[in-house]
């Protein structure tokens, strides 16, 4: 979202404006680090003795121990969230009021989620047949905005596909019943963060390689002879 000001009502002499510091938008930090905004009025003469009227808000409401909203002086207000979370993102605006006017000041916050995978292991290497194999791409973050998804081969896998199976909301892909003639070769997920955009990928190599050459390769002949195979007269 853009920065916006706007004069509601009257008018000033000089030009009184909001100004918000750091002058970015968005501003962008991690997850874990402090944010810390201030909210400014300039340009009210020097003799004024004024004392505008200055709020913080955001959308949901200001929430939470770790946001702390502090006058500076008169015409200063600062914003500071430590141990800032992708809870703590969206748009926080600053109005002030004078006796003849008020003014807004908007900017938009985001934190990214550092997404960290718990398990390690991507290379499975050889699986007796009909064991069962889980791929992992649970991460560190509990959080209800993540979610997971699947490929093999240009597609998307999931329950219902097969002998697959997902557990902890997509994260733990199950192949059951292994067949190193069909499920050998490499899989892959994406990890998101619905809430703050963050993405990470995995690659994982299930079989030897041997074994994975063999299933690529017959998916390869069976793609090139499905475009070509006509019903009504065979191949071409």
């Amino acid at each position: 979202m853009s920065d916006t000001d706007r004069l509601c009502s009257g008018h000033s002499k000089a030009k009184t404006e909001l100004i918000i510091q750091p002058n970015q938008n968005p501003v962008q930090k991690p997850a874990g680090q402090q944010i810390s905004l201030l909210c400014v009025l300039k340009g009210l003469l020097p003799e004024s003795s004024e004392k505008p009227g200055i709020i913080w808000s955001k959308h949901s409401g200001l929430k939470g121990d770790h946001v702390e909203v502090k006058r500076l002086d008169a015409r200063t207000l600062s914003l500071v969230i430590r141990n800032a979370s992708s809870s703590d993102s969206g748009v926080y605006t600053c109005t002030a009021q004078t006796a003849n006017a008020k003014y807004h000041k908007a900017v938009d916050v985001v934190v990214f989620e550092d997404l960290n995978f718990v398990e390690k292991q991507t290379m499975i290497g050889q699986v007796l047949p009909t064991a069962s194999v889980n791929l992992s791409c649970e991460v560190k973050n509990e959080d209800e905005s993540i979610s997971t998804f699947w490929m093999r081969h240009g597609s998307f896998v999931g329950s219902e596909i097969g002998r697959f199976k997902l557990y902890k909301k997509g994260a733990i892909l199950e192949i059951s019943n292994y067949n190193p003639s069909t499920d050998a070769g490499e899989y892959a997920c994406k990890v998101s963060h619905g809430l703050s955009g963050s993405t990470i990928y995995r690659k994982f190599v299930v079989g030897t390689e041997l074994e994975s050459k063999r299933v690529f390769c017959s998916n390869m002949c069976t793609n090139v002879c499905m475009k070509m195979y006509s019903p009504t007269g065979g191949f071409f």
